[in-house]
């Protein structure tokens, strides 16, 4: 067996074994909230909108078991890799000049039970900005809420107070292996395969 096969080898093994079994993977989950309709509203809303968020994480990057589970309240903004708030015809997405929180707790079943959840959108003025809570502390109200902000000032579009909507989780309990890890997967394999090309073309010269 020539060096170049056996550094092959030695390099399948390493991926192979990254894949199975290496500790930089990712659960992903996609968590969705639905809230209740304003009981307050002025144009552009109307009492029969409503706040909808939806947002996908990273559980491994997130901490406690790896899979949303238990997680204490905590600020969980950087495992979140995307998300959308909705309201009518306004919405907010991950992007540029755009700030959030996703600060939350969860329960045995994954779903969030306690949640400061906000984001605001930078790139008009003045300011759109959406939020829900449900956190049982008094400087923390239940609500629902878009508002314009204005700097020293702000206007609510909607609101709907101490009536917070509902969580549902999606997403598989498999891990997903980083980027790194798969390309030195398929590099192995692609060497692997112009090496058995090379052998053929060899062979079959010698046979004519």
């Amino acid at each position: 067996m020539t060096v170049m096969r056996l550094a092959l080898l030695f390099v399948l093994t390493l991926a192979s074994g990254a894949l199975i079994g290496g500790p930089a993977q990712a659960i992903i989950k996609d968590y969705t909230y639905v809230g209740n309709p304003f009981t307050e509203a002025v144009d552009p809303l109307s009492t029969s909108d409503f706040l909808k968020i939806e947002f996908r994480i990273d559980c491994v990057a997130a901490g406690g078991s790896g899979d949303c589970v238990d997680l204490p309240f905590d600020d969980y903004s950087g495992a979140v890799s995307s998300f959308t708030f909705e309201s009518g015809p306004l919405s907010i997405e991950s992007g540029v000049n755009v700030f959030f929180e996703f600060s939350f707790s969860t329960g045995p079943d994954m779903l969030i039970d306690d949640w400061i959840v906000s984001a605001g959108d930078f790139n008009e003025f003045p300011v759109l900005e959406m939020q829900s809570s449900r956190f049982m502390q008094e400087e923390f109200p239940t609500l629902d809420r878009v508002i314009l902000s204005f700097g020293e000032g702000a206007e609510t579009l909607g609101i709907v107070d101490a009536n917070p909507g509902d969580w549902s989780v999606t997403g598989g309990g498999g891990s997903v292996p980083e980027p790194g890890t798969l390309a030195l997967f398929v590099i192995a394999l692609g060497t692997l395969g112009l090496l058995m090309r090379r052998r053929t073309a060899v062979t079959l010269q010698a046979q004519s």
